[in-house]
Formats: C-alpha cells, structure tokens, sequence
C-alpha cells in the first residue's frame, strides 16, 4: 500500500508490478501518551522461518489478463501509476486518465482526466480520495479552481474526490503553511480519511488546517531545537494521520547534538497528538529507514536497499514498542518490501535475470503464505524493481508488468492464495 514508493532503475527500464491486499494491523491499543524517548537497541522478533513451508499455503492459479481483454481493455492507453482504490479497487493512471479499475469485476467504475500536477500521488479516504501534486507552473491563474485555490506559480495542491472521482474541493498547500518554509515532496503532505484535516511538513515545522474553518495551527515548530537524548530533531521526511486521525506520525534523519561535521545522520521515526503534545520518538542507529506506512495501530518502515539487513520494522502506535520481522531469504529487501493497504500483510521481491520471486507474510506471524516465481522471456520487465500491493480481504495479488514500457505491452496477472 499504500506513498506514498520508491523505485529504482536497473538498466534504466521499467517493470511495474503490483500486488495488493487489504485488513490493518489488528493489534489493539491505547492512545495513552508517553514521554518522547529514544532506543537504539533492536527489540523482539516476530518470526519467519528460516525454511519456508509449502504446506503453509495453497496458490491458486494464475490468471492472466492482457489489452483488450475483460474489463482491463476498457483503460485506454499506457499505464504509468498504479494506486491502492477502496473497495477492491485500483486506480490506474495512463497519460490522459485516471481508471477506477474494480478487480474482482475486471470492469472500470469511473474515471477522471489526470490532472495538471506533477509527482500525483493519490490516498485514500473514508467515501473517496484525496490526490496531492505539485502544480504545474503553466497552468493559468484560477483557471477551474475553487475558493481555497490561490496562485498558480507552483506549490503543492490536494484535490479532495468522492468516490466516482469527482473532484469536490482543490485546497493551495501554501494556504496551509502560511508562508512558512517550503514542502520538499509529496510525502510531507497527508489528508486525513474523513478528509477534514491536512497537514503539511516544511523546514520551519508540521502545520495543520482544518478544512471547513480553514484555520491553520502549528503541531511541531523545527526552528525551535528540539534535543531528545540527545538528538537533535529538526525536520521531517514524511508525515501521516494515525490512531483515528488523532495524531501525526512521522519519520526524519537526526544528528546526534554533539555530531561532527560530516557524520552520518540515523532514522528517526514518532508520533505527536494534534495540539502538539506527546510527542514520542524512538530511532536506532542500525536501521536506515527509506519509507514509512502508516496504519491506525502500527507503523511499519522499510529499510533503504544500500542498507538493507533482512528485516522489516514494525512500531505500535500506542506503546512506541518496536519489533524486527526477519525475512525468510537473505537475499529478500534489497529488490523491494511492500506493506498491504492495510498492514494485515507485506511482500518482498527478488529479481533474477527474466524473473521476479515474490514472496506475502503474515505481518503478525512473520510467516511465509505464498512464494511465487514469475518469469518472462523480455527481461525489460525485470530491469527495475516491482511496486507490489496485496488485497487483504480477497487475499489476492494483482501483477501489472511493463507499464509505462513503451517496448512492451502491458500485462496484469492475479491470483490469490489461502
């Protein structure tokens, strides 16, 4: 699920392949606060074994559908982006379009023309989505916009949808910052599921708007340095609504307050109530954190492919607690790691000449549910990770291979397994 996912190129070629799943963390707990601290030594296992047992799980086979067939032949053009939809769905960007694309019905629910923003990411909400880009330098001032749209000389913009994809509200992220700093990415802007709130990292601090009075507090304020043992927090990677929309989670790099010139900072990763209060930090120096999913009761932060050690970092909301998910292959992490819309399960690939081997975890178990091996004559599918997204509910995966490949034409294959 989810970003926010960062990719990278092999050969300079794409393979785009998806998976997908949904059902959260199911852990329960409380919103108690607690005091900010930090932990540098790695806690707990949840373990997958070493040995992967076949008798753990029963694929059922594969299912292929190419351009032009069933419903997928209704999405007209090259397929760039992939995003997790709600309700079994997935919306599939081409050139000119945005798909709602139903899985289990292979059938288009409704679509929506792309709109003039760049690095578009779309999340999603209780009852729709909310998709966040930067404007296009060229579009003209107030041309199509609403109220909350101010200028047009770039900046970031949130368009709320509901869930046919009509676009209900378009809201200037400068209006949410007030001037205060500059938002680096998309990542540093998240919209709360019941689409009331937004919030938006800079260099100056995390700012909240609420949408309907559209008044705009400041959570955390980085100008005023903040040491917790002794490292020094002042920024922000990327940000999201957690625990009911009642907090912010975040993930930074930190310095130690003593650092040198030239050393190396670490990950940071926390939560912080809305009105600024509890904030909770945890970090650990052996664990280089290069993208966070952000779920009601967990986080769930993986680890960055020069760094890679064979595990998967989950924290609990509530209590900060951390554990390490070992990987059944030493090999898994460097070719990618990918949480399920709603963290009840992950995946990891790894590539190998013309084929990709997949294997879905029980993110509260650590166990291995399906090892599957794909392959394809055209190694251009292999020359670039796979992005992979697993269904939770309908415990099914969805494999779109070389989209945005103009050499090759797209495939999607899905199956699920028990």
């Amino acid at each position: 699920m989810g970003r926010s996912n960062r990719t990278i190129w092999k050969c300079g070629i794409l393979l785009l392949f998806f998976t997908l799943v949904l059902s959260g963390c199911q852990q329960k707990h409380g919103d108690s606060e607690h005091s900010s601290t930090v932990s540098g030594t790695p806690v707990s296992t949840q373990g997958a074994e070493e040995k992967e047992h076949k008798e753990q799980y029963t694929p059922i086979p594969t299912q292929e559908v190419k351009e032009g067939k069933d419903g997928f032949g209704e999405i007209k053009g090259k397929i760039s982006e992939v995003f997790y939809g709600n309700d079994g769905n997935l919306l599939m960007q081409t050139e000119k379009n945005i798909w709602l694309y139903h899985v289990a019905d292979r059938t288009v629910k409704a679509k929506i023309k792309v709109p003039d923003l760049r690095e578009l990411s779309v999340r999603r909400m209780d009852g729709g989505y909310a998709m966040v880009g930067e404007v296009s330098r060229s579009e003209k001032k107030g041309a199509g916009m609403f109220a909350d749209s101010g200028s047009a000389d770039g900046g970031w913009r949130v368009l709320i949808l509901d869930a046919s994809l009509n676009i209900m509200k378009k809201i200037n992220v400068s209006n949410l910052v007030g001037g205060k700093g500059h938002v680096s990415d998309a990542a540093c802007i998240a919209v709360s599921r019941d689409g009331g709130k937004i919030a938006a990292a800079t260099e100056k601090g995390i700012f909240l708007w609420d949408v309907q009075s559209k008044k705009r507090r400041k959570v955390l304020d980085f100008a005023k340095r903040r040491v917790i043992e002794h490292l020094v927090l002042d920024g922000a990677n990327q940000i999201a609504f957690t625990k009911n929309d009642k907090k912010l989670a975040f993930f930074s790099s930190v310095l130690p307050e003593s650092a040198s010139d030239g050393e190396e900072s670490i990950s940071a990763w926390g939560t912080i109530s809305l009105d600024g209060e509890g904030l909770n930090m945890s970090a650990d120096a052996d664990y280089h954190v290069e993208e966070m999913q952000v779920y009601d009761d967990c986080l769930v932060l993986s680890e960055s492919f020069e760094h890679n050690s064979g595990r998967l970092l989950k924290v609990d909301t509530g209590s900060g607690k951390k554990s390490f998910i070992p990987f059944s292959d030493k090999r898994e992490g460097k070719d990618g790691v990918y949480s399920s819309a709603d963290g009840k399960y992950f995946a990891t690939a790894c590539l190998a000449g013309k084929s990709v081997t997949v294997r879905i975890y029980d993110m509260e178990q650590g166990r291995v549910l399906l090892k599957k091996t794909m392959k394809n004559k055209k190694e251009e599918y292999f020359y670039r990770i796979p992005r992979i997204y697993l269904l939770d509910k309908e415990k099914t995966c969805v494999v779109v291979l070389g989209a945005g490949i103009e050499e090759v034409e797209t495939k999607m294959e899905q199956f699920a397994w028990r």
